[in-house]
C-alpha cells in the first residue's frame, strides 16, 4: 500500500489558518463559537486577509484573492491546520495554487487540511498527492457538533486516534460482499469535478479504493450520470467498495417520469450492478444534514444539539451559503414533518482505513 504524508501531531500553542476557498462569512460572529473550542484546545488563529470579502451581492472572495491566502497559509511555517471557514461553489478557483513547488512543500512540511462539501475538491487534490487530509466540518459548523464529535476530532489531530466504525453505527448493506482499500472521502459531485485533471485522486495510485461519497440538492438523473462516470473511469478497477453517507435534498425534474419513484440508492445499486463487482453500503453517518424533529432522525455521531420544538413552518426553501433561506407562513409547534432551516455541517472525519461487510 503506498504511503501518505501524515502532518504531525497537534499541540497547544499551535496556529490554525482559516481561508474561505469557497464562500466567505459575513462577519466573524459566525465563528466566535467555533473559534472558543480550539482556543479550549490551546491552539491559536490567524484569519485569512479575505475570509470577509464580498463580490457584488455573494460573500465571496475573487480567484485571486483565495489563492494568495490559501498559499501565505501553506508558507506560514507557523500554520499546522488549514481549515476552510465554508463550503459553496467554487473551490475550483484555488486548485492552480497546487502546483510542482506547492506540492513539495507540503511533502516536506504537510500540515492538516479540514473541510468537507464544495472543499473536497482540495481534498481530492491532496489525496492524488498522497497528502493525508480529513475529510471533516467546515470551520462555521464545528460548533454544532456534539461535545463527543468535538472530541473525537480533537483526539485525531492531537493524538493520532482513529475509532472503528463498527456495527453499531447505522450500516445497511445494498450490494454484499468484501472489499479492503484507501478510504477516499469525497463529496460526489466536487470528485467528478476532479476527474481527468491533475488533480484526480483515482487516476493517480494504483492501490485499491473505497469510495465514501455523499451529496446534496443534485437530481437523480445527475446523480445517475455520476456514477456512471466513475464507473468507466480508465482506473474504475481501483474501486472495490461504495459507501453511501447522506444524500440531501434529491430530486428530479428532467426524468420525473423515469426517476421520481425511485430512490437514489437504487439507482445506484442498479448502475453497479450493470457494470462492476463492487461491495456498496450506506452509512447515514457523514455529510450534509437537514434534519426534522424526528426523534428517528437524530444521528448517534455528530448528532445536532437538541432544537427548541417550536419553529416556523416554511412556505419556501433554497441553498445559499451552505444555509437555506425560509420564507415564513406562519408559527406552529408540531413533532413532525418540519424541516429545520440550516444545513448543518455534521459528519465523522474519514482518514485512511479498510471496511469488510
Amino acid at each position: 500500500m503506498a504511503k501518505f504524508t501524515k502532518p504531525p501531531l497537534i499541540k497547544e500553542g499551535d496556529y490554525i489558518g482559516l481561508i474561505a476557498p469557497s464562500d466567505g462569512i459575513l462577519d466573524k460572529k459566525e465563528i466566535e463559537k467555533s473559534m472558543r473550542i480550539v482556543e479550549k484546545w490551546g491552539l491559536k488563529i490567524k484569519l485569512g486577509k479575505y475570509v470577509f470579502a464580498k463580490e457584488k451581492d455573494r460573500y465571496v472572495a475573487l480567484p485571486q484573492e483565495k489563492q494568495e491566502d490559501l498559499r501565505l497559509m501553506i508558507e506560514d511555517p507557523e500554520i499546522k491546520i488549514i481549515w476552510s471557514v465554508y463550503g459553496g461553489y467554487s473551490a475550483n478557483d484555488v486548485l492552480p495554487v497546487f502546483n510542482k513547488q506547492i506540492i513539495e512543500k507540503l511533502k516536506n512540511n504537510p500540515k492538516w487540511f479540514i473541510g468537507y462539501s464544495d472543499i473536497s475538491l482540495i481534498l481530492n487534490t491532496l489525496s492524488s498527492y498522497k497528502i493525508l487530509n480529513i475529510h471533516g466540518p467546515n470551520f462555521v459548523g464545528l460548533s454544532e457538533l456534539t461535545e463527543d464529535s468535538i472530541n473525537y476530532l480533537k483526539k485525531i489531530l492531537f493524538e493520532g486516534k482513529i475509532e472503528e466504525i463498527d456495527s453499531s453505527h447505522k450500516w445497511s448493506v445494498l450490494i454484499p460482499g468484501e472489499a479492503e482499500g484507501i478510504i477516499l472521502a469525497s463529496n460526489l459531485e466536487s470528485l467528478i469535478f476532479n476527474l481527468g485533471t491533475r488533480f484526480d485522486p483515482i487516476l493517480h495510485g494504483k492501490d485499491d479504493l473505497i469510495l465514501a461519497i455523499e451529496d446534496i440538492f443534485v437530481e437523480k438523473s445527475a446523480i445517475a450520470r455520476m456514477i456512471d462516470t466513475l464507473l468507466n473511469h480508465k482506473k474504475a478497477h481501483r474501486i472495490k467498495g461504495l459507501i453511501l453517507g447522506r444524500f440531501v435534498g434529491i430530486y428530479e425534474a428532467d426524468y420525473s417520469y423515469k426517476y421520481q419513484k425511485t430512490s437514489y440508492e437504487k439507482i445506484i445499486e442498479s448502475r453497479i450492478k450493470n457494470k462492476k463487482d463492487i461491495v456498496l453500503v450506506k452509512l447515514e453517518e457523514f455529510g450534509h444534514s437537514i434534519f426534522s424533529l424526528e426523534e428517528n432522525l437524530i444521528q448517534k455521531i455528530f448528532q445536532r444539539k437538541k432544537e427548541k420544538k417550536e419553529i416556523k413552518m416554511l412556505r419556501k426553501i433554497k441553498p445559499k451559503n451552505n444555509y437555506l433561506l425560509i420564507e415564513p407562513i406562519q408559527e406552529r409547534t408540531t413533532k413532525s414533518g418540519i424541516v429545520i432551516p440550516e444545513v448543518a455541517n455534521l459528519e465523522r472525519p474519514i482518514m485512511m482505513g479498510k471496511i469488510v461487510s
